[in-house]
Formats: structure tokens, C-alpha cells, sequence
């Protein structure tokens, strides 16, 4: 169990900076294009988000999958789909929610998931 927590908790660490630098991001994109105060934009669900960026990352780091591949290609997807979400509010001040993106947005982690589980098809062709 120790050599699991010390292999896991490092990842765990990973996804979560990277959960957090990915609100960051959307967070001072829209600051910069809107004018509004930085301390306006880390609300209460900005911790929830962090958290759904993560859920693909913790994931991995559970499942003990530490190839390059996956990671990889879940940050992809996700920087693509965070910033497709967070879009339309960096360009528009006030704009109300668009309910399509939030309820697509609860699937994004699984998705995200299983976009990065394809990157380990090639090694588990040659047999890794």
C-alpha cells in the first residue's frame, strides 16, 4: 500500500494543478477581455470545476496508468473543451448560461477519459 501511495499521490497532486491552471486560464481570459475584477471570477463553483477538470487525471492517477499518451491527450481535449466553454463569456460581458454547454459539461469528464484511454490502444496493439 505504500509504494501505491507513493507512485499515486504525486499524479493525484498533477490533476489537481491541473484542474486548478485550467480555471486560472479561463478565469484571466476573461478577465482580460471583459475588464473585470480577478477577485470576481474565483466563485464558488470555480472549486467544482477545478474538481471536474481533475475527475479524468484522478483517474488515471488511481488507475496507476503513468504512460505519456493519455495525459497527454486528456490536457488536449481538455484545454479544447474549457476553452470552447468558457469562450462565448470571455466575449461577451453578461451573456447567460447557455444550458447546452452545462449539461454537456457534465459528460465532458468521461469523455475526456475515454479520448485519453485511446491513446494507449497503439501499446496495447503491440502487446504493452
Amino acid at each position: 500500500m505504500r509504494v501505491y501511495l507513493e507512485k499515486t499521490l504525486p499524479l493525484i497532486a498533477l490533476a489537481m494543478l491541473i484542474g486548478a491552471a485550467v480555471i486560472a486560464a479561463c478565469n484571466a481570459t476573461i478577465v482580460y477581455n471583459t475588464g473585470l475584477p480577478l477577485a470576481d471570477m474565483w466563485r464558488e463553483e470555480s472549486l467544482g470545476q477545478t474538481i471536474q477538470i481533475a475527475t479524468p487525471f484522478f483517474v488515471y492517477a488511481l488507475f496507476g496508468i503513468r504512460k505519456r499518451g493519455p495525459w497527454i491527450v486528456a490536457l488536449l481535449l481538455t484545454l479544447a473543451a474549457w476553452g470552447l466553454l468558457y469562450l462565448p463569456h470571455a466575449a461577451t460581458i453578461g451573456g447567460g448560461v447557455n444550458l447546452g454547454w452545462a449539461f454537456l459539461s457534465i459528460f465532458l469528464p468521461i469523455a475526456i477519459f475515454c479520448g485519453g484511454m485511446l491513446a494507449l490502444m497503439p501499446n496495447a496493439a503491440r502487446g504493452e
